[in-house]
């Protein structure tokens, strides 16, 4: 065995290599807005709507029952809403918020959940299209395979690599190292050129 030594190590293109950012469902969300963005973007928008009072005349716009002050508490209040468990809900600091504003952010809140289902969109397009329109199936898990490459050092004429011959390439499932030669290898000084 000291007749060889491994001089380089080429990857070549693997499977994870070759496979398409573009068919990867998490690389698009159709629904990218946080909690955050989504009070930002109605703070603006209520400057939009026109107010009418009890007489309906109109007197100004909906931007005070949203002020621009409270985004950013509100920002803060919907982050540890979301990360606090229901049962802990009960004791929770954000209880005296104003009715509106609860109910806004219980919508923003709620919006989370659909907006998973949204987002899971296209990974579910992508099965059906693959697996009921063209019907692919998955296929079996296969042994790894790799060639490769070996060199005499200057110093030896002829070497003879056995079969089973184990390389360094990491352990499978099972434990086992992946690189095993299937055959005996006899390695000369003289290169093959096409």
């Amino acid at each position: 065995m000291s007749g060889y030594k491994i001089t380089s190590f080429r990857d070549g293109v693997s499977q994870q290599r070759r496979a398409l950012l573009a068919l990867d469902p998490s690389t698009v969300r159709l629904e990218d807005r946080e909690v955050g963005d989504l009070l930002i973007i109605a703070s603006e928008f209520v400057k939009l709507i026109a107010y009418y009072d009890r007489n309906n005349l109109h007197t100004g716009n909906w931007s005070s029952f949203l002020p621009n002050e409270s985004i950013g508490s509100l920002k803060e209040l919907a982050i540890k809403l979301l990360e606090t468990p229901i049962e802990q809900l009960g004791e929770f600091p954000g209880r005296n918020l104003s009715p509106h504003l609860s109910l806004f952010l219980t919508f923003l809140l709620l919006l989370e959940s659909s907006k998973a289902k949204i987002n899971d969109l296209t990974r579910r397009h992508l099965e059906f299209y693959f697996k009921k329109i063209l019907g692919f199936t998955p296929k079996p898990g296969l042994p790894d395979r790799a060639h490769v490459i070996l060199e005499l050092n200057n110093t030896t004429s002829s070497f003879t690599i056995e079969k089973g011959t184990q390389f360094l390439a990491g352990k499978d499932l099972d434990g086992q190292d992946r690189v095993r030669l299937q055959f005996d290898v006899a390695l000369c000084p003289y290169l093959i050129i096409k």
